[in-house]
């Protein structure tokens, strides 16, 4: 009892530290946006902001050519809208809208809770409701990084999608949780990062994104690092046969923003991929 009762408490001090981690890349994010504030300027974005569960999501949405769809860019943990602008702009060359969010307790969004996806896609439902309301008619389709990616493949919008992008995203709640602990705990410590995973189990309870994606019914555009510590290889393997899809991994990139370190393969891929859509 007395062994559990200080694995909780551990486990809450790790919370904790998460939870610092993400205010100070929020308010990071924020003063930077007040720093730039054209840094988006090549899309000529709407700032926007969308209601989810009581709060208020920043968005950027720019309008592209009627019939060439949408696209809905979720960023990873502890990042923000800033992550996908590069993305955006691509998109945006090709004719499409696009709409980037910063999800809960990220950028310039209201706080709330975050759990590796899980609860971050109703974010993902308010930002595809958003586009529908603005863009009637128009297919929407989805690309995220990490936690944003496993927030598009978990929201109720995933089978509505016409395609997903989904890059360097884990398999479990379980992996986001424990491969980090790898790489960062001592093997002592593995057990308190273990009720912390428990914990955001009890709070966020739901399927993983590994058994989500088997169910996906449009095309899926799977992305991996080969030297990514978070994902392993193995890893986004089992997630690519869960999908029924081949992996495209890069090799020489890890956990990183893959349109800005290996831009002309991403953009080779990505546009083959759409070209044969």
């Amino acid at each position: 009892m007395v062994a559990r009762a200080v694995n909780k408490l551990l486990a809450g001090m790790v919370h904790a530290v998460v939870i610092a981690y993400l205010r100070v890349r929020k308010s990071a994010s924020m003063r930077a946006a007040t720093r730039k504030p054209g840094a988006f300027a090549g899309l000529d974005p709407e700032h926007v902001w969308i209601e989810c569960e009581g709060r208020k999501l920043a968005c950027l949405f720019a309008r592209g050519e009627r019939g060439r769809g949408a696209w809905v860019l979720a960023h990873g943990l502890g990042e923000n809208r800033w992550q996908m602008a590069s993305r955006a702009e691509w998109f945006r060359r090709r004719g499409c809208s696009v709409l980037l969010l910063d999800f809960r307790a990220h950028g310039e969004s209201d706080w709330g809770p975050v759990a590796f996806g899980r609860a971050e896609a109703a974010d993902v439902d308010a930002a595809v409701r958003f586009l529908e309301d603005e863009l009637s008619g128009e297919q929407v389709s989805f690309c995220g990084v990490s936690l944003g990616a496993a927030a598009g493949v978990l929201s109720a919008s995933a089978q509505r999608f016409e395609g997903l992008i989904l890059e360097l995203m884990y398999r479990t709640l379980q992996d986001a949780v424990m491969v980090r602990a790898q790489r960062y705990l001592t093997k002592l410590s593995f057990p308190i990062a273990r009720v912390y995973w428990q914990t955001l189990e009890a709070a966020a309870p739901g399927e993983d994104p590994v058994a989500a994606v088997a169910r996906l019914r449009a095309r899926v555009l799977l992305l991996a690092g080969e030297r990514d510590p978070y994902v392993p290889l193995d890893h986004a393997r089992d997630v690519a046969r869960a999908a029924g899809v081949e992996l495209v991994a890069f090799p020489g990139a890890g956990h990183q923003n893959l349109h800005r370190v290996v831009r002309d393969e991403w953009e080779r891929v990505v546009a083959n991929w759409l070209d044969a859509g």
